[in-house]
């Protein structure tokens, strides 16, 4: 079958969950159930059909707008070049940014009301799941003193978590305003010299004799300096390992 007879399927089946659950009796109870509209259609689906628990008409009415919402979502995916059908809003925002259909996930953060921030971080996985290192630092560049809104902490994680390339990392390290942080990353990054001199810079003697303890011996004489020149200013004790 092809997607849109599929989407087709799909609406009609969250069109009569959405009947059941507004003509559903009246009672206690209700269980817990999501509302941030990351649930699966065939798991929202379920929800909203089942019948073992009575509903109240708060919850009868949560299901109904739920399943509205998903058979809408299901009729938009079913238009798209991409196959989309079945996920979520943002799992399709975030397909959207990594196949390059940038002005359609626009479209779908407005139709769906999604939230700036998830919106954010959900464009920068997007392009980081793409290998998009060019689209990320671009997005980055927008708002270079808190990048895509969600600031510079965000943009360090993806990067990390999608293993991005260190010729697209370090701009992103060298451009977060704390030191300690940017010493942090360059130390997770297996950069240690780069991270002694930022824990240098920070006067950061402890994150400092850390590195020391960990590098290399090729790198540990130019620490030691590091160490004893911070130690020497601030009148400290000692560096000896």
């Amino acid at each position: 079958a092809s997607r849109k007879e599929l989407a087709t399927v799909s609406v009609r089946r969250f069109t009569n969950a959405k009947r059941l659950s507004l003509e559903a009796p009246s009672g206690g109870g209700g269980g817990v159930f999501p509302g941030d509209g990351e649930t699966s259609p065939d798991h929202l689906l379920e929800q909203a059909t089942a019948s073992s628990t009575p509903l109240d008409a708060k919850d009868a009415g949560w299901r109904a707008s739920m399943c509205e919402v998903q058979a809408r979502l299901l009729t938009v995916q079913a238009e798209m070049e991409v196959n989309a059908v079945g996920l979520s809003v943002l799992d399709t925002i975030k397909l959207l940014f990594a196949t390059g259909n940038a002005k359609q996930a626009a479209k779908l953060k407005s139709d769906f009301s999604v939230s700036d921030r998830a919106f954010s971080w959900t464009r920068l996985r997007g392009l980081a799941s793409s290998g998009d290192w060019a689209g990320v630092e671009k997005f980055a560049r927008e708002n270079p003193r808190k990048p895509g809104g969600i600031g510079h902490d965000a943009f360090l994680e993806v990067c990390f978590e999608w293993n991005a390339p260190r010729e697209a990392l370090i701009p992103h390290i060298k451009r977060h305003p704390n030191g300690a942080s940017r010493s942090a990353a360059f130390a997770k990054a297996g950069m240690l010299r780069e991270a002694a001199e930022e824990a240098a810079k920070a006067k950061d003697v402890g994150a400092l004799a850390k590195l020391r303890d960990v590098a290399p011996p090729h790198l540990r004489a130019s620490m030691e300096g590091l160490l004893s020149t911070i130690e020497g200013l601030s009148g400290g004790g000692s560096s000896s390992s």
